[in-house]
C-alpha cells in the first residue's frame, strides 16, 4: 500500500493507480502482476482493482438480515431475493488498516470491523 486515501471502489482505484503510480490507461487484456508488496499475482490488468479491493483490502458484504458474508455486492442482491429474513441491506467492511473515504467521500476516516 502506498499509503494515501482512496475511495474504495474500482473506478476510484483505477484513477489512483493511473494519477500516482503511472499506471497507463487501455490494455485491459494485458497480463500484469499485481505490485502489491509481496502478492506478484498474475491477472488481467482489468481485474487488478477488484482483485485489490478483495485480497489486500478485505471487502466484504454482510447480510443484515442472516449474516451471510459476499466478496462481491451482486452476490448479494441475488442472495437478497431469496432472504428468508427479508431485504435488510447489507453492511459494507474491510480489513482494520484499510485506509478509505467515507461514503460522502467528505473527509478521511479509518475504516474497521
Amino acid at each position: 500500500p502506498c499509503g494515501l486515501w482512496v475511495k474504495a471502489n474500482k473506478g476510484s482505484l483505477k484513477r489512483h493507480a493511473h494519477k500516482w503510480h503511472g499506471v497507463v490507461r487501455g490494455g485491459d487484456t494485458d497480463i500484469v502482476s499485481c505490485t502489491w508488496a509481496e502478492c506478484n499475482v498474475k491477472m488481467l490488468k482489468s481485474s487488478v482493482p477488484r482483485h485489490t479491493l478483495c485480497t489486500h483490502l478485505g471487502e466484504t458484504f454482510r447480510c443484515n438480515g442472516c449474516s451471510r458474508i459476499f466478496t462481491r455486492d451482486y452476490s448479494w442482491r441475488s442472495h437478497a431475493a431469496k432472504c428468508t429474513y427479508g431485504v435488510c441491506g447489507y453492511s459494507v467492511t474491510y480489513i482494520p488498516s484499510t485506509r478509505a473515504i467515507n461514503l460522502k467521500g467528505i473527509s478521511p476516516k479509518q475504516v474497521s470491523h
